[in-house]
């Protein structure tokens, strides 16, 4: 088993409650398991294109970091995220470092460390790797802008696609 540690402690996003000055930092695993639970049970999310996602029945937020916050993606990264998202994918020892290895193909080391680093990827100790609440939002937010959606009506189909991704 690869030693994912390094990628899965890594925090990527800021959690914010409605206690005052209760923010702290957390994993891309770490806020994306949180948001799959939460839409497990019933519970809607608002997510918005700069990348932040608010859990909205507990008042509690995931803010990405400023290199978390969605950038133009790649034909070729939106396409390994995308393969991510088919799951299932493991963290795998490559010969340049970790790879993901999932069902119809492999995103390479410096790939997967760029995902990561963004927090599109969600890396758990156990080597599971899944689509993380930044990357479900950065390819939604690279389509609105590929079909010239305005800005205004993005919210909506962004938070769908996190939901869509996520559960």
């Amino acid at each position: 088993m690869p030693e994912t540690g390094f990628l899965a402690t890594r925090p990527v996003h800021h959690r914010h409650s409605m206690a005052p000055a209760a923010a702290e930092e957390v994993t891309a695993a770490a806020a994306t398991a949180e948001t799959r639970e939460h839409l497990g049970r019933g519970h809607h999310v608002e997510a918005t294109a700069d990348g932040a996602v608010l859990l909205v029945e507990t008042g509690i937020s995931f803010e990405p970091f400023p290199v978390a916050l969605p950038r133009f993606l790649s034909a070729d990264m939106a396409a390994q995220l995308l393969l991510v998202a088919t799951g299932p994918a493991r963290a795998v020892r490559a010969a340049r470092g970790l790879a993901v290895e999932v069902a119809g193909g492999v995103v390479p080391p410096a790939a997967m460390n760029r995902h990561v680093r963004h927090g599109y990827l969600a890396v758990g100790l156990d080597c599971v790797v899944t689509l993380g609440i930044a990357g479900a939002v950065a390819l939604e937010w690279r389509r609105c802008r590929s079909a010239g959606v305005p800005a205004g009506q993005q919210g909506d189909r962004i938070t769908a696609a996190v939901a869509r991704h996520l559960v």
